[in-house]
C-alpha cells in the first residue's frame, strides 16, 4: 500500500494475500464512507475485479446518501506505481495509519 504525503508517494502497508487486501481494505473503505469531506470516493483496480467488487459493495452499503463511488478499471499510470492485482481507494478527508 502506498500513500501520498505533499505530492509525495511513500510506502505504508502490505497485505499477505488477497484475502488479507480484501479483510484490511473493506474495513479502511468503511472508515472512508465516516470520514469523506465531499461526495466523491474513487475505487479503481487493476486486473482485481473480485476484490474491487467486494470493496465496492462494502463502500455502497455504507457510503453518506449524498456519497457517489466511482469505480473502474485503472488506467496505466496506477500500474506503474503499484503493479498488477492493485486496488486504489481515493477521498479528501482524514487518514489514520490504525484503520488499516
Amino acid at each position: 500500500m502506498i500513500h501520498e504525503v505533499d505530492g509525495i508517494l511513500q510506502p505504508l502497508s502490505m497485505f499477505n494475500n488477497e484475502q488479507n487486501l480484501i479483510d484490511r481494505m473493506s474495513a479502511f473503505a468503511k472508515k472512508i464512507c465516516e470520514v469523506t469531506e465531499t461526495d466523491d470516493i474513487f475505487l479503481s483496480h487493476i486486473n482485481n475485479q473480485k476484490a474491487g467488487d467486494v470493496i465496492y459493495k462494502v463502500l455502497m452499503e455504507n457510503k453518506k446518501e449524498s456519497t457517489e463511488i466511482h469505480y473502474h478499471e485503472a488506467c496505466p499510470i496506477l500500474g506503474a506505481y503499484s503493479g498488477p492485482d492493485s486496488i486504489s481507494l481515493s477521498y479528501v478527508g482524514g487518514f489514520e495509519k490504525d484503520w488499516l
